[in-house]
């Protein structure tokens, strides 16, 4: 071989060079292989199995969005601790794969958005793995028989959600799982029989919901002792016609079967008891309507005061159901906007609760980073950026990262933001400048990166000039920058 790269910085170099063939690079040195071929355009992958991957401890993201990666891996797995990411959004891929993930414990998003995949994946010696949500998310075309043992899985939120081929027999065995929310969600077309045990499920809320089609066996081995969170577990499962399970009579089993109009006995019966719930109709507020808007209206409705309690409420014949969650109840909220206190509450808004961006007052917000990175564009409406109050933003640090479909003009109020690094790097197709006060900048680097629309007019040590081709007039942005600052790669 004729290159021996010593870190993963010189490998990026040498691949950085799309002459050198990869059987020609000797990686028997290298511990960290994340995100190496991240958004590549590369085509020609030939000769990388015979890689020496022995020491490699993350190929987290390694091949994420690479969009022409298509390629059987054979390289050495089993030494590394977090396989997350490692083929994110490869559109392209549809390869039989076995990976040993015997250190591995991280093995969530690992296929999400492979939207041409449909090919049986193995994994050898997993009883490390603890962590598989969102794992074949967004996997559009899959239809493959799922079987699964994960010894001591904790996490399986999102699993198989949104595929929508997906009809074939599944059967998961997770002694330890704690967490399946939206398993199977709007994986619409699921008829086949599905197995799940485990001994410690505490949460399954949305389990199946918006699986249409689904009339499958379901078996659901599990301790229902344990089992707390069930709110919309079968939501919309129009065609379900008999599930055998027993709750526990303080959980909100009542918003379980929303939707589920073909059901043969609605009827709930009680864990460890000979209690029975006898349910008067299914109707009610549809899964559409369940918004951050709705969720207002119904806590503010005094028929409907009590419906946050563990209690079923019966109001005119008809099961009301909400979002039982305390901290969003709690949330302050004026002007028609939720006010989060710091990131963690504005992320729960955006990822958990779906409240739209128009609903958020970021006021108290001083750190966006990584707010959107990686996040598929069509999940959010951004126009309402437009009127976010960021006065007390410091961190906007890879904040749009990848987003490559986003293109909002962007004028928010960044006068006592310090860190600018990587904010819009992937956004392929923005072609508005950014309307930003930079003057308190300490770090801008790669701020534009592989944002082929956004062009560098004139550039000196303290001022760059931006054009984007989008702009109304062609008007040109100048931004102060700190020194030695790379805003944009010159060759990009």
């Amino acid at each position: 071989m004729k290159f021996l790269p010593e870190n993963k910085t010189e490998l990026k170099e040498l691949l950085s060079n799309k002459s050198i063939n990869l059987a020609d690079i000797n990686t028997s040195l290298i511990t960290d292989m994340s995100y190496l071929f991240y958004n590549t355009t590369r085509s020609n992958f030939d000769g990388i199995n015979t890689w020496d991957t022995s020491k490699v401890e993350s190929f987290e993201g390694m091949f994420a969005k690479a969009s022409n990666f298509n390629e059987i891996i054979t390289f050495n797995t089993c030494n590394a601790n977090n396989l997350s990411k490692m083929f994110f959004a490869c559109e392209k891929l549809n390869q039989a794969l076995v990976l040993d993930v015997k250190n591995a414990s991280d093995i969530s998003e690992m296929f999400y958005g492979c939207e041409n995949l449909n090919s049986k994946i193995s994994f050898k010696n997993s009883e490390n793995i603890q962590n598989a949500s969102m794992l074949f998310k967004n996997c559009k075309k899959l239809n493959v028989k799922i079987n699964y043992e994960f010894a001591n899985l904790l996490n399986a939120d999102e699993i198989l959600s949104y595929c929508y081929k997906l009809n074939q027999e599944i059967r998961l065995i997770a002694p330890k799982l704690k967490s399946a929310n939206a398993m199977f969600s709007y994986s619409s077309n699921l008829n086949s029989d599905v197995l799940i045990k485990s001994n410690d499920l505490i949460e399954a809320k949305e389990l199946f919901s918006n699986c249409y089609e689904m009339r499958a066996k379901i078996t659901l081995d599990i301790d229902f002792s344990k089992l707390l969170y069930t709110s919309f577990m079968f939501l919309s499962c129009n065609n379900l016609r008999h599930v055998d399970i027993a709750f526990r009579e303080d959980v909100d089993f009542y918003t379980a079967f929303i939707g589920c109009d073909k059901l043969d006995k609605k009827i709930i019966r009680i864990h460890n008891s000979n209690k029975y719930y006898k349910i008067k109709n299914f109707e009610g507020y549809k899964r559409d309507d369940i918004d951050a808007k709705t969720l207002l209206k119904l806590r503010n409705d005094s028929k409907v005061s009590k419906i946050y309690t563990h209690k079923i409420e019966y109001i005119d014949g008809l099961i009301y159901l909400a979002n039982t969650d305390e901290e969003l109840l709690n949330m302050e909220f004026k002007n028609n906007c939720f006010i989060p206190k710091n990131k963690d509450e504005l992320k729960r808004l955006i990822y958990e609760f779906n409240a739209s961006l128009d609903m958020i007052d970021v006021c108290n917000i001083d750190d966006f980073s990584y707010l959107f990175a990686d996040k598929l564009s069509n999940d959010f409406d951004f126009k309402p950026l437009k009127n976010w109050n960021t006065s007390n933003a410091i961190n906007m640090q890879a904040m749009f990262l990848g987003q490559s479909n986003f293109n909002q003009k962007i004028t928010f109020n960044t006068k006592n933001v310090k860190n600018y690094k990587q904010m819009f790097a992937g956004c392929k197709n923005l072609s508005k400048v950014p309307l930003l006060d930079t003057f308190n900048a300490e770090n801008m680097q790669e701020m534009f990166n592989n944002c082929p629309r956004i062009k560098i007019i004139n550039e000196s040590k303290e001022f760059v000039i931006l054009q984007g081709s989008g702009d109304l007039n062609k008007d040109k942005i100048k931004y102060k920058i700190p020194k030695n600052t790379i805003i944009k790669a010159k060759n990009d």
